[in-house]
C-alpha cells in the first residue's frame, strides 16, 4: 500500500514539474507541439497540449530515426501555417466545407491551418499560455487503430 502511495505522489510531483514551456505566439506553440509528438518527448507534449486523459494515444508507435530528427524540426520550423479567421473556410477530407465561426477565433483562441493538414487545429491561450487542443489528432489516432485492427480480424 505504501508503495502505491509513494508511486502516485511521484507522478503527481513529476507531473507538476512538467517543463514550463511558454510559447509566445499560437503558431509556435503548435510547431513545438508537433516536434514533441514526431520525438516521443512526452513531457513537452503533455506540456504544451490542452488537458486530456488520452494523451498517450500521441506518444504510441515508433519515434523518428534519430539521424532525421533535425531535418524534420526544420521542415517544422519553416513550414506556413494560416491563422483563419471568423468566414474563413476550409476544406476537410470527403470534400465537406466547413467555416470558422466567430466565437472559434478571439484573444485567448485560434484556428490553424497548416499547410498541407486535412484538418485546422485549435489553440487556447491558458494563464497566458498558448496551449494545442489535441483532440482531434486524438481521434485521428483512434480511429485509424480501429480500422487497423478490423482489418486485421478480416485477414483472420
Amino acid at each position: 500500500m505504501l508503495a502505491l502511495v509513494m508511486t502516485l505522489t511521484l507522478g503527481f510531483q513529476a507531473a507538476k514539474a512538467a517543463p514550463d514551456i511558454a510559447a509566445k505566439t499560437p503558431e509556435e506553440a503548435f510547431r513545438t507541439f508537433v516536434a514533441a509528438m514526431i520525438t516521443k518527448d512526452e513531457k513537452t507534449v503533455r506540456a504544451l497540449a490542452l488537458p486530456s486523459d488520452e494523451i498517450d494515444w500521441l506518444l504510441k508507435g515508433q519515434g523518428v530515426p534519430a539521424g532525421q530528427v533535425e531535418a524534420i524540426k526544420a521542415q517544422i520550423a519553416k513550414m506556413p501555417i494560416k491563422a483563419l479567421k471568423p468566414g474563413d473556410t476550409y476544406t476537410l477530407p470527403g470534400n465537406r466545407k466547413m467555416t470558422v465561426k466567430p466565437e472559434e477565433v478571439a484573444e485567448d483562441r485560434v484556428v490553424l491551418l497548416p499547410e498541407g493538414s486535412p484538418l485546422p487545429t485549435r489553440c487556447q491561450k491558458v494563464d497566458g499560455r498558448w496551449r494545442v487542443d489535441a483532440g482531434p489528432m486524438i481521434a485521428g489516432r483512434k480511429a485509424a487503430d480501429a480500422a487497423r485492427k478490423k482489418a486485421e480480424q478480416s485477414k483472420k
